[in-house]
């Protein structure tokens, strides 16, 4: 049967990632679903790029409902129908994902969604709202559960599950933890994507928001909680060490923390404006406690009953380095805003091997470099592993970059791209050779509780819990 693909928004990330796959993979989508205030928008961008799409326009009211309105349920499954739809690619604003999740499940559609999987509001400020990730989560399994009996996928777009780097490494920590019985001891994962907001972002913001009460979890963030979860999923190979049980502290910095950080003075002499001096003189009107977070720091233990088997330590920002010099929003605020990454992650497997994984921009992508992997260039990632070898042999330390990874130059560009189409084409072509989607439940469990421990340090209770796994 043919692929026939509808895209569910076209936002920055949607035009910048799935429209160039779709390109590169000589394919388009045949429908475009959006929201009836971004009607201009679309229709022009397929006009200027000449491109035989037909749109679905949804009225704003129904943007973020639990549901379709009776006539969009019955006018897109007319649709689906008559176009013969086989798949759907859900790249709305995460407060939409819950409702096209659904819909499309319900009528064995092939999904692949964007992470994270649902984003309820007010999470970080409500525990109940914190639980609700988890209730999403069960509600999508039962009815995905029922779909892959009609060879129905469901993928979330994690790209660092492709990324060949991340892919060698996980390949490596988990023949170690095998052959050696030995788990991993010890994760420490940073990310920092230098997005720098100004004062009346916070306020304004639809793109990445926080004033819904959630941050950098549900942003990049989820990558990182998703790498945690997979990386410690090897050790459940160990069955006399498998982990049951997690304690989890954690602890945020909030706009509101943020512009005490940063006050009126400072931006007042860095871009020797008093733009934000309202803001600023009537900041409690705002509530901006009430914003989703900025950073995130959590640290979480691993254990088998009363053991520590495993300890993590994360540390998600937005607020730290940031190549933004400016005031005014660009055009493109997903990737020409200033934004460059900072990423890093080491490995413990007790006294046998250490695996960091360390990745460095000093520019943005539009400043790239072809063929430089150095510290601070686009495409830097560099792998070290150090080996115990009077124990397990090899080289005392190996050195990885790009290159050792991938077969060209032109494939290293832009890897994450890379990685991000390899889980398209895989979708789009139908050949899923693993299941990624039940593999989601640990990470989700861990957002939920992130979250719950947020909301209880909100209503002034302890951000640590324990929980089961």
């Amino acid at each position: 049967m043919k692929t026939n693909v509808v895209l569910v928004g076209l936002g920055p990330h949607a035009k910048r990632i799935y429209m160039q796959c779709f390109k590169d993979n000589h394919i388009q989508p045949v429908l475009i679903i959006e929201v009836q205030s971004k009607a201009n928008e679309v229709t022009n961008y397929i006009e200027v790029n000449k491109l035989p799409i037909k749109t679905y326009f949804i009225n704003d009211k129904y943007r973020y409902s639990s549901k379709l309105s009776k006539e969009d349920n019955r006018k897109i499954i007319e649709i689906i129908q008559s176009m013969n739809i086989t798949h759907a690619i859900i790249s709305t604003e995460p407060k939409a994902h819950y409702m096209y999740l659904c819909f499309f499940l319900k009528h064995n559609i092939n999904v692949l969604v964007d992470k994270p999987l649902t984003a309820p509001i007010n999470v970080s400020t409500d525990v109940n709202r914190a639980m609700q990730i988890e209730k999403d989560y069960k509600i999508i399994k039962k009815l995905y559960t029922k779909a892959k009996k009609n060879n129905t996928i469901l993928q979330i777009q994690c790209q660092r599950r492709w990324h060949k780097g991340y892919r060698f490494v996980h390949n490596l920590a988990n023949e170690i933890v095998e052959k050696y019985q030995i788990p991993i001891t010890a994760i420490q994962l940073s990310h920092c994507d230098g997005m720098w907001n100004m004062p009346d972002e916070f306020i304004t913001r639809e793109n990445h928001p926080y004033k819904y009460g959630y941050g950098k979890l549900f942003h990049s963030g989820y990558h990182f909680i998703d790498l945690l979860s997979w990386f410690e999923g090897i050790n459940d190979i160990l069955e006399d060490k498998r982990p049951n049980n997690i304690e989890l502290y954690a602890s945020a910095v909030k706009p509101s923390d943020f512009m005490q950080i940063i006050n009126k003075n400072n931006y007042n002499n860095i871009f020797n404006s008093h733009k934000y001096d309202s803001i600023f003189d009537n900041i409690d009107k705002y509530k901006f406690e009430k914003f989703g977070e900025l950073d995130i720091y959590s640290i979480l233990q691993f254990k088998k009953d009363d053991k520590v088997i495993s300890t993590a330590n994360i540390s998600l920002m937005q607020d730290g380095f940031s190549r933004r010099s400016w005031e005014k929003l660009p055009e493109d605020t997903y990737k020409s805003n200033g934004r460059v990454r900072h990423e890093y992650m080491n490995i413990e497997i007790g006294p046998l091997m250490n695996i960091q994984i360390h990745s460095y921009q000093s520019k943005e992508i539009k400043d790239r470099i072809k063929g430089k992997l150095d510290i601070g260039e686009v495409e830097h990632f560099n792998v070290y592993v150090f080996k115990n070898i009077d124990l397990i042999g090899g080289q005392p330390l190996e050195k990885y970059t790009l290159r050792d990874f991938f077969e060209n130059e032109k494939q290293m560009l832009g890897y994450n791209e890379s990685a991000r189409e390899a889980c398209f084409r895989e979708f789009v072509e139908k050949k899923v050779t693993r299941d990624t989607f039940l593999d989601h439940e640990l990470g989700i469990r861990i957002l939920a509780k992130e979250y719950e421990a947020l909301s209880n340090k909100y209503e002034g209770k302890t951000s640590c819990l324990c929980f089961n796994i």
